[in-house]
Order: structure tokens, then C-alpha cells, then sequence
């Protein structure tokens, strides 16, 4: 990429490493209470968004399932037509040339004995 014109780029780029300084202990860690009946608040807090959730979750899955359902039967009846038609195709061809192959016998053997045995 060429910088524009009498623009000239940076010397020095800083990598993100330089940029961002990670620090060790987050802030919220920090400053989080110490007192047991605040943590039984905040956990009885996790636990009511986690139910929240799952409802949430339940109801989401419950929507998409249904449809999801439906379009799988649809993909997997189209795809089983589609087969079924191509091996029914593919059996009738085997069928068929087993078929003829025994009618040449049969036609080459009743030729044969009325070669040998005329009017018999």
C-alpha cells in the first residue's frame, strides 16, 4: 500500500502487544464484594438469568425445531426420490440385459435342437 501523495507512512508501527497492556487482575475482581451476603445475592442473581436463559433457549429451540424438521424431511424425501429413481433405473438396466442374454440362449438352443432333430 503507498501512502498518498506527500503523505509519508510512520516510521515505527507498534505491534498490539505494545498498544494494550494487559493487566493481570480485571478491575471487577478488584473491587468485587467480599461479603457472603452479597455473593449469595449475586448468585442467586446468576441463577435467575440462568433459568431466564434456558426459557429462552427452550423457546428459540422449540421455534426453529419445527421448521428445521420439516425442511430436513423435505431435503431427505428429495434426495430419496432422486435415489430410488436412479437405482430403479439401474436394476431394470440389469434386468434387462440379464433378460436378453437368456433369450439369446434360449433362442440359439431351440435353433440348435431343431437343427438336429427337424420337425421333432
Amino acid at each position: 500500500m503507498r501512502p498518498g501523495p506527500g503523505r509519508q507512512p510512520p516510521h515505527f508501527v507498534p505491534t498490539l502487544t505494545e498498544v494494550v497492556r494487559a493487566d493481570p487482575v480485571p478491575v471487577s475482581a478488584q473491587t468485587a464484594p467480599t461479603d457472603p451476603e452479597a455473593e449469595a445475592a449475586a448468585s442467586g442473581a446468576d441463577a435467575a438469568t440462568e433459568q431466564l436463559v434456558d426459557r429462552i433457549t427452550d423457546r428459540v429451540l422449540a421455534a426453529v425445531m419445527h421448521r428445521l424438521e420439516v425442511r430436513l424431511a423435505e431435503r431427505v424425501q428429495g434426495w430419496w426420490q432422486l435415489h430410488a429413481q436412479q437405482c430403479a433405473q439401474d436394476v431394470a438396466r440389469s434386468l434387462l440385459d440379464d433378460t436378453a442374454g437368456d433369450l439369446r440362449d434360449a433362442v440359439a438352443d431351440a435353433l440348435s435342437a431343431e437343427v438336429q432333430h427337424p420337425g421333432a
